[in-house]
């Protein structure tokens, strides 16, 4: 990732209240990077969609502190969900979840 791409995705993600759609695809170890960011309020958040590229398991998981309660779309590929079903109770306008290639806890 470009220094310039990396600058751009830390400005973006400090405007959390503003966000409505992220879109990541990468290695395991770029993601886990962004995951630490996200543990905050994202009121207008309505779809997110996590790729990892790396094959072998790095268990990542999504903050147990975010909070996205317009979360219509959920897409998580290699990403886990914390334990509990507190994430996804917040999520009440949640009506698509995919998860794939995620790690058995």
């Amino acid at each position: 990732m470009a220094q310039k791409d990396g600058d751009n995705m830390r400005l973006g993600l400090q405007q959390h209240g503003r966000i409505r759609r992220v879109t990541l695809r990468a290695p395991s170890s770029s993601l886990r990077m962004w995951l630490e960011p996200m543990n905050k309020p994202f009121p207008g958040l309505g779809d997110l969609t996590l790729l990892s590229t790396t094959t072998e398991e790095m268990s990542l998981v999504l903050p147990e502190t975010l909070q996205a309660p317009d979360l219509r779309r959920l897409a998580l590929h290699g990403i886990g969900l914390p334990k509990g079903l507190s994430l996804l109770s917040s999520m009440i306008a949640l009506s698509t979840l995919s998860l794939t290639h995620i790690q058995d806890s």
